[in-house]
């Protein structure tokens, strides 16, 4: 197992879990934020190094306290993005 990459994983999932809306994704630069196109098209991803990638798929859905909507992500895979 590779501790570093799993270390950086840890660290990019909190990054996602404490963001309150995507668009706070855009304001961390280090996770190059981006919705996939082509035959990933309904996914987005962010970047756990310079080779990894995370890929998720965002479903937004309305909190019952509030109006506000939700953002949940669900992770779906690692990509080494470069194989």
């Amino acid at each position: 197992m590779n501790r570093k990459l799993v270390d950086k994983y840890i660290k990019t999932v909190n990054k996602l879990k404490y963001a309150s809306r995507i668009e706070d994704l855009y304001q961390l630069h280090s996770l190059n934020y981006e919705k996939l196109v082509g035959k990933l098209a309904g996914l987005s991803s962010v970047r756990i190094d310079g080779k990894y990638r995370l890929l998720f798929e965002e479903a937004t859905m309305l909190s019952a306290e509030s109006d506000s909507p939700i953002v949940v992500l669900l992770l779906e895979d690692i990509s080494n993005h470069y194989s």
